[in-house]
């Protein structure tokens, strides 16, 4: 006669037991660490976005500064202090340079474009605004 014994090696979880197998905290870190790789993932690129639009908004201060002080020169003083080919820099910017652009000009019509780059994280960067002046 053979005497059914229960193996000493028991199978799955019994009644009143509690806690995780190894196969569910497994799968359990690794759903987690796919999550923050896929969260990583996103804030990298928006990290530096963020970089460019600072020296977007740094670019757009710079100009507006010119352009301000174009209009309010009298007619006369804007070509003598804005000559055509005129370089400015750009203080807060990797190599900021402004230059001015005559486009037209008359006796009593002046039209500039002002030529901004700078190198930044995703390499060289242009912006152009024109602006005119009659007299």
């Amino acid at each position: 006669m053979w005497l059914h014994r229960e193996s000493p090696v028991r199978r799955g979880r019994q009644h009143g037991e509690s806690g995780l197998t190894l196969l569910e905290t497994t799968l359990g870190l690794s759903l987690i660490a796919t999550l923050a790789l896929a969260a990583t993932g996103l804030v990298v690129p928006l990290a530096r976005h963020g970089r460019l639009n600072r020296e977007v908004a740094v670019a757009t201060a710079g100009v507006k500064e010119h352009i301000e002080r174009i209009r309010s020169l009298p007619f006369a003083e804007v070509a003598t202090t804005f000559p055509d080919g005129a370089t400015f820099s750009l203080p807060g910017l990797d190599a900021g340079r402004l230059e001015v652009v005559h486009e037209e000009s008359g006796s009593d019509f002046l039209k500039l474009r002002l030529e901004l780059r700078w190198t930044g994280e995703h390499g060289e960067m242009r912006r152009s605004i024109s602006t005119a002046r009659v007299r």
